[in-house]
């Protein structure tokens, strides 16, 4: 069963102590579409890469960063979720995310985690029940929550809290901001 070498690359890219989620991330897609498109997906995060770095420069704060990440992902590249076939595989596959620019909630968090790290910003994940989101912590206070699958929204914590309520579960935010590990997230 473990014979695929999508299976092999993925097993490398999470070892410990640094898994590669965007490595893991494009084996899954590998092996359930049959195509290793690895190597056309770097080439287009290192251009992505690229294009930001040219924005970036040092006198900029971590939130303006992020700011000039959400307006080139979301307003130039055209970033979105896929609501209108949010069950269709393909959404699931980051190849095809980078590649097609929508697809699930998880999928683009990845991609815009991969990018805020790139430009020297560190965010994590969101695990919220039914819905994956990107944190960025800046000193002592309240996270600033982005929804990479609504185009880069900005979350309140009174937002996240009311979400939570609606989904049923403990509305303390606070509770469902403990970072998820790249094993959690794969």
């Amino acid at each position: 069963a473990i014979a695929h070498p999508a299976r092999h690359a993925f097993l490398r890219a999470m070892h410990p102590p640094l898994p590669d989620i965007i490595d893991a991330a494009l084996c899954l897609a590998w092996e359930e579409q049959g195509v290793d498109r690895r190597d056309h997906a770097y080439a287009l995060l290192a251009n992505m890469h690229q294009e930001l770095e040219s924005r970036i420069s040092p006198t900029l704060t971590p939130l303006d960063r992020l700011m000039t990440l959400n307006h080139y992902l979301f307003d130039e590249l055209g970033f979105k979720g896929n609501e209108n076939e949010y069950y269709a595989i393909h959404n699931s596959y980051l190849d095809h995310v980078i590649t097609h620019r929508s697809g699930l909630p998880i999928v683009l968090s990845i991609l815009y985690i991969h990018l805020a790290q790139q430009i020297g910003v560190h965010c994590y994940g969101v695990a919220f029940p039914g819905h994956f989101m990107v944190q960025c912590r800046q000193g002592y206070g309240d996270p600033i929550i982005i929804d990479p699958f609504r185009s880069g929204k900005r979350w309140s914590m009174s937002e996240c809290s009311n979400y939570l309520q609606r989904q049923r579960v403990s509305n303390d935010v606070h509770e469902w901001l403990a970072i998820p590990t790249a094993h959690h997230i794969m």
